[in-house]
This record gives C-alpha cells, structure tokens and sequence, in this order.
C-alpha cells in the first residue's frame, strides 16, 4: 500500500501541479494530494518495535521517493535558465534545493545519493554552495569533493571534509549582518545551532530577489531577529519547524 500510494500521488500531482496556496479548491486538492504522500513517508521507521515489513517499506518507497526527485533535478538543470526576473527551484531531499535565476544557479543543503559523476556533472552548472548544519542528510561526500574538485564557492558554518581545502571553502561562524559579497550574492548571515550542531541562517539577495534559508536552526528567538528586516520573497523552511 506504501508503494500504491507513491504510485497513486505522482498520478494526481500531474493533475494538479502546484499552485499558489490561495484556500481554492484547486489548492485544497494540492494540499490533500500531498497529505496523501506524507503519511507513508512518515512511517516510523525509527521505531526498533516496528514490523520489519514497516522498515522495509520505509526503506523502498522513500528510495524511490528520492530517486524520482534527483532525476527531476537532473532533467531541469540540463535544461534552459529561467527567464531574467524569474526565479525557479526544484527540491532533491529534506532541505535540499537547487535554485536558478538567469545569471546563477545555486545549491543549498544539497544531499546528493547519485553518482559520483553526476555530482561532478552539477558542479560544473553551481556557481556556490550553502551548508545551514552539517548533518548527513544535508551534504554528501560526493557532492563537497565535487564542488572542491570545481573549486566552486561553498559556505559553511563547520570545516566539513576538512581533508579538502579549495581556494573558495568559506567556513564562517560569525554574525554578518552587514551584507557580504560571496561571489556575486550580498549574503546576511546569523549563526545559531540546532541543539549543538552549528547552524548558519541565510538570507541571500541576488538578482532581484530575497531568499531566506534558516536551516534547521532550534534558536527560534534569534530566528526573530529577521523580522526587522526587509522582507524575503521566500522563505525555504522545514515544514516541522515551529
């Protein structure tokens, strides 16, 4: 039934492709179709008492899940910029996202499962890299030796890999509130932690727009510290965050 339901989802989201959240019904449909795919990815597969039948559904389904959204990713970055003055992303896992704009595209919190060569393949498309916390479902091995082997610009608030040193490894752990420019991309940063893993928050203004990137930080209160300043036009957060 876990697989069914993948199956049955990707059917419906080709009905109803994504939409502005405008309480339609048409949005309404968007939000039941993706209720429909949260349950079975959020099986507690975490669970030791759990059936190994439960596990090992988990385990196939969420493969999948992820398979599909590389392919995705791969397709789209193959394919033409976006239009100047729009903006496009696709999501791969968790938190991690390519986004484009005409000029760039950039990388956050990128866990790429591909291979090795694929990997190689998008370092030669990103023109920077941006790490909130380095938990394992946020970066792959194969993804940093990548970006080193390109020397393309990565942020950092923790020396991950700290056996590669490339010219544009930046490791900050330091407030910039000032904008800085980080290969083209006036960059605000607060530093946080998600309970003691360091965290780095992210606003990046580039070519006309606003991004927000809190990372999975746990430090709500200096999350607030945002809201007294220009506002984003979006905002990539974790949709179990408070």
């Amino acid at each position: 039934w876990v697989d069914d339901t993948r199956a049955l989802v990707r059917r419906l989201e080709a009905l109803c492709p994504p939409c502005e959240d405008d309480g339609s019904d048409k949005a309404q449909i968007r939000r039941d179709i993706l209720r429909l795919m949260d349950f079975p990815l959020h099986l507690n597969n975490y669970d030791k008492a759990a059936p190994v039948e439960q596990a090992q559904a988990f385990d196939s389904v969420s493969a999948i899940y992820r398979s599909e959204a590389r392919a995705k990713a791969l397709a789209w970055l193959d394919g033409p910029a976006p239009k100047p003055g729009v903006l496009e992303l696709v999501k791969v896992y968790n938190l991690g996202y390519f986004i484009r704009t005409s000029a760039r595209t950039v990388a956050v919190d990128v866990k790429w499962e591909g291979t090795a060569e694929e990997a190689a393949a998008i370092a030669d498309k990103v023109s920077i890299f941006f790490l909130s916390h380095p938990h394992k479902d946020h970066y792959s091995e194969s993804m940093v030796r990548a970006l080193a082997q390109k020397n393309v610009h990565a942020i950092l608030p923790k020396n991950i890999l700290p056996q590669l040193m490339w010219k544009n490894k930046h490791v900050i752990f330091e407030d910039h509130f000032r904008p800085i420019d980080i290969n083209g991309i006036r960059t605000v940063i607060q530093t946080g932690y998600q309970k003691n893993v360091p965290n780095n928050a992210y606003i990046l203004e580039m070519d006309g727009w606003r991004i927000l990137l809190p990372g999975e930080s746990g430090q709500y209160k200096r999350l607030y510290e945002f809201s007294d300043m220009e506002a984003p036009h979006l905002i990539l957060v974790p949709t179990w965050n408070k």
